[in-house]
């Protein structure tokens, strides 16, 4: 009889835990999509204070839109042979068409591209 009891108060302590976690996964859902939707309001009006605000790019513009110099097409593949490792072809390079987006993923985006080291 005593078994059962604690059986029975093993699984209660289960579900409630997962109920626990679920309610909390829940919550953090939706404060993303909050965040998400206040990002441009912030910018709109102030910032978001974190210095990614608007930056007018230095440079002399290419010919076409697209279209790279041959500097910097040398700089991109002595990069990539540094990164890498070994020669290699650069095929095509593609700029992003879209904004970034919320500054809590363009901030991800940048410690995952920290985080990889550079092999020489």
């Amino acid at each position: 009889m005593e078994n059962q009891n604690l059986l029975v108060f093993g699984l209660q302590i289960t579900i409630i835990g997962i109920g626990v976690v679920f309610a909390a996964l829940t919550l953090i859902i939706y404060v993303l999509k909050l965040t998400e939707r206040l990002t441009p309001w912030l910018e709109k009006f102030g910032g978001s204070g974190h210095g990614h605000g608007h930056q007018e790019e230095i440079g002399a513009p290419a010919e076409t839109p697209g279209a790279l110099t041959p500097e910097v097409m040398a700089a991109i593949s002595a990069a990539v042979v540094v990164a890498v490792g070994k020669r290699g072809r650069i095929r095509r390079i593609r700029y992003r068409s879209t904004q970034p987006g919320a500054a809590w993923a363009v901030q991800g985006r940048a410690s995952i591209m920290a985080s990889h080291t550079v092999k020489r």
